[in-house]
């Protein structure tokens, strides 16, 4: 099982710019990654900077988690179940909390120093 870590979240963000505003660390939230999407860099251009849009992707992924989601609250202990959205060939990216109708309920950024580091 991956450990989890901490992050920042949002809620409902408009772009990228919206996540990287300063915080407290004490405002930050314990997440797992449940599920990893690459996007083509053109597309990743579209998703960070409109994040208000539907996107079949985040509703594709949200209904595959639907199922297992209170398996997951039970085994995390209400850690955010987060889906990993990055570029292709890169490892930051936005980390988002989905609705089951493909908008983003809560997102946040995660950088690859945050990947790498440990919490």
């Amino acid at each position: 099982m991956e450990t989890t870590k901490q992050a920042f979240f949002i809620n409902k963000p408009r772009v990228l710019t919206d996540l990287m505003s300063p915080h407290f660390l004490d405002d930050e939230e314990e997440f797992f990654i449940s599920q990893r999407i690459e996007l083509r860099p053109i597309d990743y251009e579209n998703f960070i900077t409109d994040f208000l849009v539907e996107r079949d992707y985040i509703e594709s992924a949200a209904n595959l988690d639907d199922e297992q989601k209170e398996e997951q609250y039970e085994e995390q202990n209400y850690v955010s179940k987060c889906l990993l959205i990055s570029k292709a060939g890169n490892t930051d990216g936005v980390l988002v909390i989905p609705q089951k109708n493909g908008f983003i309920e809560r997102a946040a950024y995660l950088s690859e120093y945050m990947l790498s580091n440990p919490a």
